[in-house]
């Protein structure tokens, strides 16, 4: 006669612990794989905001070198996008955009928003020097140049400021 053991069902419960484990291994390992994703589409659009910046700075610059003084000068109206310089201006942040009209670059990259830039006439600035007469004071005119450029997302600005002497 044979003896039949009683099952107690010990290897269900061990099983079904490992399942639950093992799930929660999955989903946090995807869940973290889609915050990396997030992330590094982030850091894309956020790169690509600083290239068109870089780019249209450069392009602004070449543009205002090659204009001729007197025919810049008489843009300065602090309106569409020449302004003379103030000092309380804050262009850091892209809320204080708001109330300039800035010129808007032919810039065009996937994802970003075409940059916006302001050119500024800065005070005049006596500076010695590039003469053959020592200590002959010279004016120069600066120029400030400041742009913005946006991604698609709300972190990815960036905004680039140079200072060009004419």
């Amino acid at each position: 006669m044979k003896i039949i053991k009683k099952q107690n069902g010990a290897v269900l419960i061990i099983a079904m612990l490992m399942l639950t484990v093992l799930s929660i291994i999955v989903i946090s390992a995807s869940s973290t794989t889609v915050i990396q994703q997030k992330m590094t589409t982030n850091l894309y659009v956020k790169e690509l905001a600083r290239q068109s910046a870089e780019l249209t700075l450069q392009q602004a610059e070449i543009a205002l070198l090659s204009i001729s003084t007197s025919a810049l000068n008489q843009r300065f109206e602090n309106t569409s996008g020449y302004y003379f310089y103030d000092k309380n201006r804050q262009l850091s942040k892209p809320n204080n955009w708001n109330n300039l009209q800035a010129l808007t670059s032919n810039v065009s990259l996937k994802g970003i928003k075409p940059p916006v830039y302001i050119i500024e006439r800065m005070p005049a600035i006596k500076t010695i020097g590039n003469s053959l007469a020592f200590n002959q004071p010279l004016s120069s005119t600066y120029y400030r140049i400041t742009v913005m450029a946006q991604g698609s997302t709300k972190s990815a600005i960036n905004i680039l400021q140079s200072i060009v002497k004419k």
